[in-house]
C-alpha cells in the first residue's frame, strides 16, 4: 500500500516535470500514513473471514464427499469474493495520499471506478499477469522492472479514470 502510493507520487512528480528523488519512495509515510494503515486493516477483514470459512468448510466438504470438485468450487467462490476487495484496494492508496480521503471512502470510490471500467481493467489485469509471469522466468529479476511499471500504470489509470 505504501509502495503503491509512493510510486504514484513519484509518477505524479515526473508527470508535472518536477523531478523525483530517492526520498519520494517514502512519501506515503509522511502523507496520511494512518489512512494507508487503515486501508491495510480494512482489507484484512474479508481475507480473514475467507480464511476462517475455508478452514471450517473445506475439511468438512472433502470429508463428506470424495469428489474434489466441491472443494474446488468452494475455493473458486472464495476467489470470486476476493475480486471486489482487489477492486476496492486498487486505487485507494493513491486517493488517500493525494486527496486525504478516509480509507473506507477511498476504497468505495476505487471500487466504483474499477466497476465502471471493468472491461479495460480486466484486459489490463490479464496482460499484466502474463507480463508478470514472463518476468519471473529469469529468477524473478524481471519483477524489478515489472512491479514499478505496474504501479506507474496504476497512477496513469488513476489520472485517466478519476481525474479524467
Amino acid at each position: 500500500v505504501f509502495f503503491v502510493a509512493s510510486m504514484a507520487y513519484i509518477a505524479y512528480r515526473l508527470d508535472m516535470e518536477e523531478g523525483a528523488s530517492i526520498s519520494d519512495l517514502f512519501a506515503a509515510f509522511s502523507h496520511n500514513p494512518m489512512g494507508q494503515i487503515k486501508i491495510m486493516l480494512w482489507s484484512m477483514v474479508p481475507v480473514a473471514i475467507s480464511g476462517i470459512l475455508a478452514a471450517i468448510f473445506i475439511p468438512n466438504i472433502t470429508h463428506l464427499s470424495s469428489d474434489i470438485s466441491i472443494a474446488t468450487l468452494f475455493v473458486l467462490i472464495i476467489l470470486l469474493a476476493v475480486i471486489p476487495l482487489i477492486m476496492a484496494m486498487y486505487l485507494s492508496p493513491i486517493l488517500v495520499m493525494f486527496h486525504e480521503m478516509p480509507a473506507l471512502d477511498a476504497m468505495k470510490l476505487s471500487f466504483k471506478a474499477c466497476l465502471v471500467n471493468i472491461f479495460p481493467m480486466l484486459v489490463f489485469g490479464i496482460v499484466f499477469l502474463i507480463i508478470a509471469l514472463i518476468s519471473t522466468i529469469p529468477l524473478g529479476l524481471g519483477l524489478l522492472v515489472t512491479m514499478p511499471m505496474s504501479t506507474i500504470a496504476t497512477y496513469v489509470i488513476y489520472k485517466n479514470t478519476l481525474l479524467g
